[in-house]
């Protein structure tokens, strides 16, 4: 579901730039003659003209045919004001000097870029993508009285490119090459990325009546229509089982869309339009499995209660709410390892969660997954000066709140106990788990780390992450005693009620703390800027603060599952809430929190590395005592002789599951006692280091410029 925020993202660029295109253009535009009739093209939907079988359909409805609505809108309030252009103006201009348009050997300047930009963003466009042999994209813009221009600006980014071919099809001349072809037919430019994909579109395009099969736009309410995209699923899952050769990978892929509950999915729609002040934006799965796949990840459609939303302030910048079935998840990717990797990948990844569960003395299922609730909030609240860190909480529901505390505690007992194994290189502090009481509640935080200290706790019925003891303690009292919260704020209170009333995820962004968030790292850009005349923007131009947060509001998106269907939908100012949805501030949590576990895990490895290492000089002291002083001539020879098993030339972050991984460097004795004797090999470690043991026993961390200087030397 992820990528259909990125494709709401794209879409909301191309707004942003049509804006920055209208501050340089409209001023310098030229009336242009109005195209005869006889040129141009049948006035219909440009779908119209692709040739039916995409498997992804984009309609972009123009800009000249949106400014009305989106001069209404709050963004396009903000790009308009006076101040606001002038400060566009340089790196708008800028931009069009750092690119060009028109493929190998253009020449095209700067102007010839902004009118280009202009036709792509102002006018009506569709694009469509096939699966033949290769993919396949065909791509019409209707340009209207602007067709003429276009040809002429066509033939001069392309003279004397002797790259460039030519050929006639009805009567109309195309230029290209074998991976792209291009012309303009009547009032429509084609771009197709093969010759026969643009001989069909001409077709259409010159039929008379025009065609009437094309992709059936979808019936998601936006208001004004940008445009919308369509994925025809049934077509893509056709082309990717024909390109499957395998009978074993056939079954696999079927296999794992049982697993998602999507073996019936028609259709993945996606629409975007101005309504009022705001930018509204829809997604839509049909044809999936109640009961299974992605509906068990919603909590199988139990929809959200306001005692979920008060776990959020009513200060919050940003937040999320949903409900979440972690068993369901587990499952889900338990059941995908097994189907997708088969049952020896199925079978490893249980015997590593065995390893970990049995040195941890925690189940990681039973105690921690199983016993947590189906209520996930993460939420971030703006740090109280520019040098604190944003607060981020995470708070977790739980079913059996004694069985969750007690399997995380000696989770956590584990992982202190491989963070005082481990010993830092030299210049970095030591992390350690400390423990502490906040008031009545348990507190468990991370030491050594700067600006931060991630903390955990378990109180009543939520488990609670943070990113320090501060804000656990504010985010337990927010669940004991709100006095306000997010369902208190009157900018989630106005946007909500345009939304169903059930729903199974929520989130929330207040785009004026945002602004204000962008405009402090504008700030500190300002040093950079000053005093250069080449410098791509004047911030002095930037206006106030407080004028563009007054045309702002709290932008809300929701999730909704209902018979078959998923449906995702947003209305922000920018048309796009940037915290995921369904608990999608998880992994911005986890992006803060979480680096320290990993860093735990990988000291642990590297701390289980310099043990192995270790028991390696030992080895090869042995060695050497009872082979008159000489170290042995590979490693091989101490897992022959019994002086070391199998698992100790193994170094636990090696990316191979077994087998030696240290390079071992012979022909030395315990005389050369500063020499390298054996260290990780390239890929053990992915920090930029690795352990090296030297003649005398010893073993040392050192970054990875520092160690190849050395044993450069060395050889």
């Amino acid at each position: 579901m992820k990528n259909l925020k990125w494709i709401v993202a794209i879409v909301l660029i191309a707004v942003i730039a049509a804006s920055a295109w209208l501050l340089v253009s409209r001023r310098t535009e030229k009336s242009t003659p109005p195209l005869p009739p006889e040129e141009r093209s049948a006035p219909v939907d440009l779908t119209r003209f692709l040739p039916t079988g995409a498997v992804a359909v984009v309609h972009y409805t123009g800009g000249e045919a949106l400014q009305s609505a989106y001069g209404q809108s709050a963004l396009g309030q903000i790009i308009n004001d006076a101040q606001m252009q002038e400060f566009l103006r340089k790196p708008t201009e800028t931009l069009y000097r750092g690119f060009t348009l028109g493929g190998k050997g253009s020449h095209a300047d700067s102007k010839v870029n902004q009118q280009l930009c202009h036709w792509l963003i102002s006018k009506e466009s569709a694009a469509a993508v096939y699966i033949a042999d290769k993919p396949q994209v065909a791509v019409c813009v209707r340009l209207g009285d602007d067709a003429p221009r276009a040809r002429a600006f066509l033939k001069e980014t392309t003279k004397g490119d002797t790259s460039v071919s030519r050929r006639m099809f009805q009567g109309n001349e195309v230029e290209g090459d074998a991976d792209q072809q291009l012309t303009i037919a009547k009032d429509v430019f084609v771009f197709a990325t093969d010759s026969n994909l643009l001989d069909a579109v001409l077709e259409r395009i010159d039929a008379a009546p025009p065609p009437t099969e094309t992709v059936a736009a979808p019936t998601l309410q936006v208001g004004q229509q940008i445009g919308f995209a369509v994925v025809d699923l049934p077509v893509v899952l056709q082309k990717v089982r024909a390109s499957l050769k395998d009978a074993a990978d056939f079954s696999r892929c079927d296999a794992v869309l049982k697993e998602l509950g999507a073996e019936q999915i028609q259709r993945i729609e996606f629409a975007a339009g101005f309504d009022g002040a705001g930018i509204r934006t829809a997604a839509r799965v049909s044809g999936l499995t109640p009961g299974s796949g992605l509906f068990a990840m919603y909590g199988n459609r139990s929809p959200l209660d306001d005692a979920a939303l008060r776990l959020v302030p009513k200060d919050a910048a940003s937040a999320s709410i949903a409900r979440i079935d972690l068993a369901a998840v587990w499952d889900a990717v338990m059941r995908a390892v097994e189907v997708m990797g088969g049952h020896e990948v199925y079978q490893e990844a249980q015997a590593a969660i065995a390893t970990f569960e049995g040195e941890a003395k925690v189940h990681v299922k039973e105690e921690l997954i199983d016993s947590a609730g189906d209520v996930l909030a993460f939420y971030i609240k703006p740090p109280v000066t520019p040098m604190v860190p944003a607060e981020m909480t995470l708070v977790l529901g739980l079913k059996e709140p004694q069985k969750f505390s007690e399997g995380m505690n000696r989770l956590l007992e584990y992982a202190n106990k491989q963070l005082a194994a481990y010993q830092p290189p030299r210049g970095r502090a030591s992390l350690w788990i400390q423990r502490a009481k906040i008031g009545d509640v348990d507190v468990s935080f991370l030491g050594g780390m700067p600006m931060m200290s991630p903390a955990f706790a378990v109180k009543g019925p939520y488990a609670y992450l943070a990113a320090s003891p501060t804000a656990l303690r504010t985010a337990i009292d927010q669940a004991d005693h709100p006095q306000s919260s997010l369902l208190d704020n009157p900018d989630y209170q106005a946007t909500r009620a345009k939304f169903p009333e059930k729903v199974v995820a929520v989130t929330f962004e207040d785009t004026r703390q945002i602004v204000a968030q962008l405009y402090t790292t504008i700030s500190a850009l300002r040093p950079m800027f000053e005093g250069h005349a080449d410098a791509p923007a004047d911030l002095d131009l930037l206006p106030p603060l407080s004028k563009v947060q007054e045309k702002l509001f709290g932008g809300v998106g929701v999730v909704t599952a209902d018979g078959n269907e998923l449906m995702l939908q947003q209305y922000s100012a920018f048309g796009v809430n940037f915290n995921s949805f369904g608990g999608g501030g998880t992994p911005i949590m986890a992006a803060l929190v979480f680096p320290a576990v990993s860093q735990a895990r990988e000291r642990a490895r590297s701390a289980n590395c310099q043990a192995n290492l270790k028991q390696i000089g030992i080895a090869c002291h042995q060695y050497a005592d009872n082979h008159g002083g000489q170290f042995p001539e590979s490693l091989d020879e101490l897992v022959g002789g019994q002086l070391l098993s199998s698992n100790t030339v193994h170094c636990p972050s090696a990316p191979n599951a077994g087998g030696l991984s240290y390079t071992y460097c012979r022909g030395y004795t315990p005389k050369n006692i500063y020499r390298i004797l054996a260290f990780d090999a390239d890929g053990n470690h992915r920090n930029g280091g690795r352990n090296v043991l030297f003649c005398d026993g010893h073993v040392e961390w050192m970054k990875d410029v520092k160690f190849r200087a050395l044993l450069q030397k060395q050889m």
